[in-house]
């Protein structure tokens, strides 16, 4: 895996977006969130960035192969966009992530913590009864 910062627009979001992989539903209130803070200028470089893991033949991904996760944040991008024309948002960007690191069939935010887990390398906690 490589990581790196990077400035994204509008453009630029809707490319990752138009090839990526993400399986979750999109929240529009978490959208809002973060376009509200794009707008504010509140937005903050956080480890939460983007994801892309390499491209399987006949895919058509964009540069740094197909995203995984960050499809909220590229679409409160696009969103800020509509406000404010040009805005360019920054976010770690990563890599050669495997293809396999989240689940498709999560159900929501509850299963984070095990997903960070099991990116890791790690067995994700049980719960003492």
């Amino acid at each position: 895996m490589h990581s790196f910062t990077e400035f994204v627009n509008a453009v630029k979001a809707r490319e990752y977006i138009t090839g990526s992989d993400t399986k979750r539903s999109a929240s529009p209130t978490v959208v809002r969130t973060y376009v509200r803070d794009m707008l504010n200028e509140e937005w903050r470089l956080i480890h939460a960035g983007l994801a892309f893991r390499d491209a399987a033949a006949g895919e058509a991904p964009c540069q740094h192969g197909v995203m995984i996760d960050g499809k909220q944040r590229m679409m409160a991008v696009i969103e800020a966009d509509r406000s404010q024309p040009g805005i360019e948002v920054p976010f770690y960007i990563t890599t050669g992530v495997p293809g396999d690191v989240f689940e498709p069939s999560t159900p929501g935010a509850s299963a984070r913590l095990p997903m960070c887990f099991r990116s890791g390398g790690w067995a994700p906690p049980t719960t003492a009864s």
